[in-house]
């Protein structure tokens, strides 16, 4: 979803994650810990820094 006023950005990730069946409280448990300690997870609930270079073309080198 793109949220409506200020600069375009995601407003929200959801995720849904399907257990197979008879997965056990424990293994649940250790699913969603899992989850949780993404590094993909993680950056997202804390985001990182976003640095920007604009590199020419020809030489790679970055634009005065």
């Amino acid at each position: 979803m793109v949220g409506g006023a200020g600069p375009a950005r995601v407003s929200t990730i959801r995720l849904e994650v399907r257990c197979p069946a008879g997965l056990s409280p424990e293994r649940r448990r250790g699913l969603v810990a899992a989850i949780e300690d993404c590094m993909v997870h993680n950056s997202v609930r804390t985001p990182p820094r976003v640095e920007l270079d604009v590199l020419d073309a020809a030489s790679h080198h970055r634009a005065a």
